[in-house]
Order: C-alpha cells, then sequence, then structure tokens
C-alpha cells in the first residue's frame, strides 16, 4: 500500500540517522547512499534520527518476514520492520524515492535531495528472490561481482546465486587442491570472502554451487584421477554436455568433494548449498568398473539411480552440518534425497513433481526467465537459443496453475539464471540482464493480482534513468521505448 501527497521531505547536512545499533548495516549502507553524491558524512547514532530506522519484533506478524513501513513526514522520515531485512528493502525504497542524482558516484551540488510525504507498506511474496551469474564460461572481476549485487539490493532480490564451477573452468580457490585453479582466471577465497561480506551488508545471501556430478572437466584437466576413463582431459572451449564426468564409484572423488565443501562451507555461510546436479551423462558410469561395483554393493538397480545416491550422500553431508542441499531439476532422477530442495529449470514439471512430493522449489524455468536467450527473433539479436522477451518473463507465475494450495506453499520462490555462453564481457552481460532481472524482482516480491506489464512498462522508464546514472548498460527494449 502506497499514500503520498506533493508536499516534500528535504534532507540537508544536518540530517542524522537513528539505528537499532551503531553499527547497523542497513543504516550502514544508507550513510554511505546519501555520502557518496552529496559529500555529507550523515551520523548513525542509536536511537532519534532525523531518518528513523527501528526493528520491532512485536509487530513481526503485521510486517510479515521482510515487510516494512515507511513513512515521510515533515518531521522526518521512518522505517520500521519486523526484522533486520525488513529495514535493508525500507532503504532502498527510499533511496529509489530520492532523486536519480543519488546514483552519481561524484559530488553532485545544486540537487534538491527531497522526497514527496508518503506513506508505504510493503511486504515480498516469496522468501527466494534470486538472481544467478556464471562466471565459468566467462569469468567476471570482483568489481562486477560487486555491482551486480548493488542492483540486486536496489531490486530487494535476496540471493545471489554464484555458478563458480563447470567444465570450462573452476573458479574458487581450494587450498587443499590448488590444481584447480593454477589454469584459469579464478577468484581467492579472500576475494569470496569479500563478496559474501559485501553482499551481507546488502541483505543479500550468496548461494554458491558446486557442480556433482556432472559438468567436472575443468576439475578433471587438473585431477584426472577422478574421472572414469584414463585422460587427459581438457576443460571445455565450447557450450555442450560432456561424457566425462565424476567417477563416483571411487572413493578417492568422493573424498575430494568433501573436502572441497569442507572449505566451500568455511567460506559461504548460506544455509543452502548447490551441488548442480544436471545434465550428467551415464556413458562412463555404464562402462566403469568401480561405478558399476558401487551400484552392486549399495543395491542400485541403475545409473540413475547410482546419480540419485550420489545426491543423497551430499545431501547427508550438508544436513550434518546444518545447511540444506539444492540442486537442477536432475536431482529428481532416481529418487530424491530426503532434504533436498529442486530448482525447477527444464520447465515447471520438476517444480510440480517436488512440491507434490512435499520438497520445496525454485521456480526458474528457462522458458521464461533465463536471460541469456534473446529478447526477440533476429540474427542482430544478442543473445541465444530460444526466445524469453520481456512481457514473456514478466508473464511468469510461479505459483502454476495445477498447484494446490499446499504444494504452492513449497514454492520458495522464483530466480533469474545468466548464463555467459554468449557474452565475455560486463556491457554485454547487463545488456541480457537488464530489464528482464526488474521483471523477475517484480514477480518475486509483488502479489500476482497487483502486477500489470503496463504499469511496469512506465515504471522502467523513469528507472531506466537511474541505471543510466550508475553507468550500467541495458537493452532497449522495443515494448518500453517502441
Amino acid at each position: 500500500m502506497v499514500a503520498s501527497t506533493s508536499a516534500l521531505v528535504h534532507l540537508d547536512t544536518d540530517t542524522t540517522i537513528g539505528a537499532p545499533e551503531a553499527e547497523h548495516p542497513a543504516a550502514a549502507l544508507l550513510a554511505d547512499c546519501l555520502r557518496g553524491p552529496t559529500g555529507w558524512e550523515v551520523p548513525v547514532q542509536v536511537g532519534a534520527g532525523s531518518i528513523q530506522l527501528r526493528r520491532d519484533g512485536s509487530r513481526s506478524q503485521d510486517f510479515g518476514a521482510e515487510g516494512y513501513e515507511l513513512d515521510a513526514t515533515p518531521d522526518g522520515i521512518g522505517i520500521v520492520a519486523g526484522d533486520d531485512a525488513g529495514l535493508f528493502w525500507g532503504v532502498q525504497s527510499l533511496r529509489q524515492l530520492l532523486p536519480v542524482a543519488i546514483e552519481a558516484r561524484t559530488t553532485v551540488t545544486g540537487v534538491d535531495w527531497a522526497i514527496p510525504t508518503v506513506h508505504i507498506e510493503d511486504h515480498p511474496r516469496f522468501c527466494w528472490r534470486g538472481g544467478h551469474l556464471d562466471v565459468s564460461r566467462h569469468f567476471f572481476a570482483v568489481d562486477f561481482i560487486k555491482g551486480f549485487i548493488d542492483l540486486l539490493a536496489l531490486h530487494k532480490q535476496n540471493v545471489f546465486h554464484w555458478h563458480l564451477t563447470d567444465d570450462h573452468g573452476w573458479r574458487l580457490q581450494i587450498e587443499q587442491y590448488p590444481e584447480l585453479t593454477h589454469r584459469g582466471a579464478s577468484y581467492t577465497q579472500a576475494e569470496a570472502r569479500s563478496v559474501v561480506a559485501y553482499a551481507a551488508a546488502r541483505g543479500i545471501t550468496v548461494v554458491p554451487e558446486i557442480e556433482l556430478p556432472g559438468h567436472a572437466l575443468a576439475v578433471l584437466a587438473a585431477y584426472p584421477e577422478f574421472a572414469c576413463a584414463e585422460g587427459p582431459f581438457h576443460p571445455a572451449t565450447e557450450w555442450g554436455v560432456f561424457d566425462d564426468v565424476f567417477c563416483v564409484g571411487n572413493d578417492a572423488t568422493l573424498a575430494f568433494l568433501r573436502h572441497v565443501f569442507d572449505e566451500v562451507l568455511e567460506i559461504f555461510p548460506s544455509r543452502f548449498i548447490h551441488v548442480g546436479g544436471d545434465e550428467c551423462p551415464k556413458t562412463r558410469w555404464a562402462q566403469c568398473p568401480k561405478c558399476q561395483a558401487r551400484m552392486q554393493q549399495q543395491g542400485l538397480a541403475n545409473e540413475e539411480a547410482l546419480q540419485s545416491w550420489t545426491i543423497r550422500l551430499f545431501d547427508q553431508y550438508l544436513a550434518q552440518r546444518g545447511r540444506r542441499l539444492v540442486g537442477w531439476d536432475e536431482i529428481l532422477e532416481g529418487g530424491l534425497a530426503p532434504g533436498a530442495t529442486v530448482m525447477s529449470w527444464r520447465g515447471v514439471e520438476g517444480g510440480l513433481e517436488a512440491a507434490r512430493a512435499g520438497h520445496d522449489v525454485v521456480m526458474t524455468p528457462q522458458t521464461h526467465v533465463y536471460l541469456d536467450r534473446k529478447h526477440y527473433e533476429g540474427d542482430h539479436e544478442p543473445g541465444r537459443l530460444s526466445v524469453s522477451s520481456l512481457e514473456n518473463c514478466y508473464s511468469f507465475d510461479p505459483t502454476i496453475a495445477a498447484m494446490t494450495v499446499s504444494e504452492a506453499q513449497h514454492v520458495l520462490g522464483v530466480q533469474a539464471n545468466v548464463w555467459s555462453e554468449g557474452f565475455d564481457t560486463p556491457a554485454g552481460a547487463e545488456v541480457m540482464i537488464w530489464p528482464r532481472m526488474s521483471a523477475v524482482a517484480e514477480i518475486g516480491w509483488t502479489a500476482q493480482a497487483d502486477r500489470n506489464f503496463a504499469d511496469f512498462v512506465g515504471r522502467f522508464r523513469h528507472f531506466a534513468q537511474r541505471l543510466d546514472a550508475m553507468g550500467v548498460a541495458y537493452y532497449r527494449d522495443r515494448a518500453i521505448w517502441g
């Protein structure tokens, strides 16, 4: 709910921020946002301030998880929420009410830093509102990753899914296995920790993805002893699905993966850890004496059951450490691990099957929210494979009509995926991402009955000025600009 008048509430050099704690991250984020273009050192203090951030746990039921109220009156600006996440999103709404010049990276003079008097009551529809980025096919520097996180936060998205490993490259330093990152660009553990901290200071959880049991060529190039067949192996240089995968009949392979996750869990505090589980050919397993022996030892009927056994093994590993496994919808094949959460990407059917079995689901179908797809048909259009227009993307409802009420309750939310086969520069990535990621953010936040594509188009025309001020590239979609 939003109510406003034409009166303005002004901010100036006397502005102060009152916060629940002196080091409150939402208050620090707001102070930094104001400092950039204005040059003001806005003090953060415990208690009262002309901008008041207040956490009120007694009203959590009123707000709902991540919900907030924002009031701007001539007497000051107040944001109140039942939890810290709500304060983050209230700060982002305040930021969007300020002039576009707030996004400038240098000091701007002559701007009336003011917002309208307004009352906003707001809360998200879903608890998982994600943006995914593949850095295996093409590597993106930490500065770009942090900029992407800034934009997710501006859109009140709360999950950054970091696709760190695949056939083309392993991108995270693992101290016990240094050869993994000797052959290509990668993030040090210190850099990864800095990304996690940066995201947390903006209300975002980083979910790492370490692929298994398929998409393993980059590992096998460095450690061929973890393959079923003899090497040598080489990281992939083209798009595809490749037969050489982890030999899960080999105890040493499983020990390697456990050691990797031991280090990953030290870096990433996320409750969810993504293990991939997709596009794993069974050709090598069918020919591998160790994998066949594993199947016989475990009483597994076929290679699909061997994949399920592998996923269950790491589901147990993560559960013992207080974490939850999430994987692409192929983890349904052969039987789903008890604690697993499914990302339904090949369509919505996997999500429906998982929800009917009582498992949580994140909807991310390639038909609607794969942002590497072309915006429109045409040889000169950026993107690859099929088309997913802005309107098609916006039209998606994660709680599909075939679901019962109880099944729909297993839908955690929605996520847009950005695969990097088709671009290799930051600007190339941004043109694929925006404005479609804005549409996905609205799917995740706004109740289905309140969404309207024509209204979204009008609001994005204005929002694009903010992206311009931030130096973000975006696609000039004909649905918006004609």
